[in-house]
């Protein structure tokens, strides 16, 4: 191992009290070191009450993943800018107030964790980063989106899970790498009317809502395999929603559905179904044919 890394290994474990162990991979410990060609490219520190850390990180050239989830952090020390290579920053649940703009200036950055924090703000530097891939923005007390993630054109995965959402502005449906929304325990009234403009979603969570309605373009989202909508006021479905062709896990439970679209029985790859606790009245006898037949090839059915 290159003597930086070597030195930045020790200084850790002076600071932690104990051994840094080298992992093939991470388990849920989340706790070690991936070494490749002599460098350390990934280090997970998660969960081990650290309110700093030692200089030496910033040494660590080849660092490509730097997960500090659940820990004391109150600021990011400067040298870690200094990791031009880092690709993932994971700083959830710690007590961050801030964020330093040259975050916004590492040139390799494709994925930011920053949940859970009490951040007084999104700092704008972020919007110079095209290449950011995936943001983790939940349990922030966001009230509004900040504009310039609509400029994030690469984004493929963006959680908002556990903030004050009142509604998702039409600019998202401008994200056409978008594989992955989550949105659930907001207060989201309603979904953009656009929303079936990301091709290429694959999972839409908005749980644990105020949703009523669901937009009609819903359907049209030909790529989607996981829709989770629990927990809301949903009086009905779109019409068209047999057309999730590859839709494979639907939640629908805890809304005050009392029909089922009857393009639904087009939905032949379900492996998971959940229709517990609506207000549900009898289903046709297609529809029921329909379940039972899932049933029969496997799915995992609630009703």
């Amino acid at each position: 191992m290159q003597a930086s890394d070597s030195r930045a290994l020790r200084d850790l474990e002076g600071l932690l009290g104990e051994q840094v162990p080298p992992v093939a991979s991470f388990d849920f410990r989340h706790f070690g070191y991936r070494e490749e060609r002599g460098r350390v490219v990934d280090l997970e520190l998660q969960g081990r009450e650290l309110a700093g850390l030692p200089d030496s990180l910033g040494e660590l050239s080849g660092l490509r993943s730097l997960h500090l989830n659940r820990n004391r952090l109150r600021s990011l020390p400067a040298f870690l800018s200094e990791l031009r290579g880092l690709e993932r920053l994971s700083l959830g649940g710690n007590a961050l107030r801030e964020l330093p703009d040259w975050v916004g200036g590492l040139p390799a950055l494709r994925s930011l964790n920053l949940a859970g924090n009490p951040l007084d703000g999104l700092p704008g530097g972020l919007r110079n980063r095209p290449g950011l891939e995936e943001l983790y923005l939940s349990e922030l007390g966001l009230e509004e989106l900040p504009d310039w993630i609509a400029g994030l054109a690469r984004l493929r995965r963006l959680v908002l899970f556990g903030n004050r959402l009142r509604e998702l502005p039409d600019w998202v449906c401008g994200l056409e790498d978008l594989q992955e929304l989550t949105v659930g325990g907001n207060r989201l009234r309603e979904l953009p009317a656009r929303i079936g403009a990301l091709g290429r979603m694959v999972e839409l969570s908005a749980y644990s809502n105020q949703l009523e309605l669901l937009p009609d373009s819903l359907a049209a989202l030909g790529s989607l395999r996981e829709l989770a909508l629990q927990d809301n006021r949903l009086r009905r479905l779109p019409a068209g929603i047999g057309g999730l062709a590859w839709l494979e896990y639907l939640v629908l439970n805890g809304n005050e559905l009392e029909a089922l679209p009857e393009s639904i029985v087009r939905l032949r790859r379900l492996k998971t179904l959940r229709l517990q606790a609506n207000p549900w009245g009898v289903f046709p006898a297609e529809q029921e044919s329909w379940l039972r037949g899932l049933a029969e090839r496997g799915a995992r059915i609630r009703r």
